[in-house]
């Protein structure tokens, strides 16, 4: 970046916004370090950075908390990163409506404090809460143990303001629940790592405060009964509000099944007595039952669970499949990702299998590669996806994290171009290098 450029970004929105260049390498974007950092605090300023980025043809990366900067591929420059943690206003909550809107910055605990004041729940769910922002937990489409009943933050996201690479601003859905006002555009953005557009302002719809929470454990042995009895469950209409498994290393049993369970407090108390009632009746018994402040904990705990500072992996993928193939692709990764110290979190009602590994495990790099490649065909083959989330630098030059075969990867090269036509947003880092 030149000096005329910086002092262009400066005369547009001030030289108090610039961060110290010596505060740039806590901005790295896997390994890469950007070369101006912009602290955001109004919508005008996003736009007025963003016309200066395009008219010079400098890359620009959204910051909100930092907490899932490692998504994606490595970009291919970064030139400026706007950080939006001070852009965290509450706007507008209207809980007789049941919405609430703010600006992006704002996190995700902050957010479910402020509704919660007026017995509301925002529902949706990110690892990290106390740093993740609403525009970061959108623009990667994270989600967290209770999706199975409450969906993505997607499905709750009714309006938006968006700015574009060339600092346009513009407006999707509206403030109001029943809103059919043009098309939907909010969900175009959620899952795009921020290469369409910078997400400014957010409208939710809420839904009522849930005053009570549980959460069952049992051990298995057998991942078939695990899976079995988690679809016989979910078919009865006193389903859990999620289910989990997780592999256990050196475990007395070789799985643990979880249950979570959240509402009105008679609700919850019912469905984990029909819960455990099945469970006995298929001969397995829950051995801890915890509720309320310990099952929060505890579903927190999973949700955290390599994302917290003492859990962080070295390698980390994710399997996306249809709940129908969960089983097979389970085995599946078991057989191919030979290696001890490996953790299995699966979510068998919404179709998700996290697997986590502490070290490298000595595997060289062609090796998993090849793995994972053959890992991508047996899951694509069965109308899944498998993402690198986590792995080494070296691993990431060689590969695209997210597979780069899918096929509406056309489509989206399409609209890339459309929305993005000199491609500055997070270059290189969504699928297809886009």
């Amino acid at each position: 970046m030149t000096s005329n450029t910086a002092s262009l970004v400066e005369k547009a929105v001030g030289a108090n916004k610039i961060l110290d260049p010596h505060d740039n390498q806590e901005y790295q974007v896997q390994g890469v370090i950007p070369d101006l950092v912009v602290s955001i605090d109004e919508e005008r300023d996003i736009s007025a950075v963003l016309l200066v980025a395009s008219q010079n043809n400098l890359s620009v990366v959204p910051w909100g908390g930092g907490t899932h900067q490692f998504l994606g591929n490595i970009p291919s420059q970064v030139d400026i990163v706007l950080d939006l943690s001070k852009y965290n206003r509450v706007l507008d909550f209207q809980p007789a409506d049941l919405t609430v809107t703010v600006e992006s910055g704002i996190t995700l605990s902050d957010l479910k404090t402020v509704v919660s004041s007026s017995d509301k729940l925002v529902p949706i769910e990110s690892p990290a809460a106390d740093k993740a922002t609403i525009g970061g937990i959108l623009a990667t489409g994270r989600s967290g143990p209770l999706r199975y009943t409450y969906g993505l933050p997607k499905d709750w996201l009714i309006g938006s303001r968006v700015v574009s690479a060339t600092g346009d601003v513009s407006k999707s859905g509206g403030k109001v629940v029943k809103n059919v006002t043009g098309y939907d555009l909010n969900k175009l953005y959620c899952g795009s790592l921020g290469t369409l557009g910078v997400i400014s302002e957010a409208t939710f719809k809420l839904a009522p405060h849930h005053p009570s929470s549980g959460v069952s454990i049992a051990g298995l042995d057998s991942l078939d009964i695990a899976c079995g009895i988690s679809s016989l469950l979910m078919s009865k209409v006193y389903s859990p509000q999620g289910i989990h498994i997780l592999n256990n290393n050196g475990g007395v049993a070789n799985y643990s099944l979880l249950l979570f369970f959240c509402g009105r407090v008679p609700a919850v108390l019912r469905r984990v007595r029909e819960c455990a009632n099945l469970l006995k009746e298929n001969g397995i018994i829950v051995t801890e039952q915890l509720a309320d402040d310990q099952a929060n904990e505890m579903i927190e705990h999973i949700n955290n669970m390599g994302h917290s500072d003492d859990t962080i992996p070295a390698c980390e993928i994710k399997v996306n499949i249809m709940p129908d193939n969960f089983l097979d692709v389970w085995r599946q990764c078991e057989t191919l990702l030979l290696e001890s110290q490996l953790e299995f979190i699966g979510d068998p009602g919404f179709g998700t299998i996290r697997i986590l590994s502490s070290t490298t495990g000595g595997t060289p790099d062609n090796v998993f590669i090849e793995n994972v490649s053959a890992l991508r065909q047996f899951v694509s083959e069965r109308n899944g996806t498998v993402t690198i989330e986590r792995c080494s630098s070296s691993i990431k030059e060689q590969v695209d994290v997210w597979g780069g075969t899918h096929p509406e990867l056309s489509v989206m090269e399409r609209v890339k171009k459309q929305f993005d036509p000199n491609g500055i947003l997070n270059p290189c880092r969504f699928m297809g290098h886009l």
